[in-house]
């Protein structure tokens, strides 16, 4: 009788412990499934994060390719208005001897320059 009750102690440990071993594949089974779905969760949002990172980069360069012809444009611009101001200079010194021609000829009517003379004197 002895080896009867041993039996059903052997029997019943042995149960108990397939049952624990089989409900520990299963949360091992369990835990692997989940940790694959993250896995892939991460994998998806590293992609998108790397092609968010390609279109940023592609956006600097564009950016930057516009600073850069912005740029250009602005010092041709400065140029183009030096170019501008000089000219006005240059009408104005020229309205400034016209007047002055036309002040001088009005207090001296009937006197004459005569650079000629002036310059073989010299």
């Amino acid at each position: 009788m002895e080896d009867s009750k041993e039996f059903k102690t052997l029997s019943s440990d042995s149960s108990r412990l397939i049952t624990e071993t089989k409900s520990s594949a299963d949360t091992a089974i369990q835990m692997l499934n989940d940790t694959e779905n993250i896995g892939i969760g991460v994998a998806t949002q590293l992609k998108q994060d790397t092609e968010k990172l390609q279109k940023m980069s592609d956006d600097l360069y564009a950016i930057e390719d516009n600073v850069k012809r912005a740029t250009a444009i602005t010092r041709r611009m400065f140029r183009r208005v030096a170019t501008d101001r000089y000219m006005w200079v240059l009408i104005f010194l020229i309205l400034v001897a016209i007047g002055f021609i036309i002040v001088w000829r009005v207090r001296n009517p009937g006197r004459k320059i005569d650079i000629s003379d002036r310059l073989s004197n010299a």
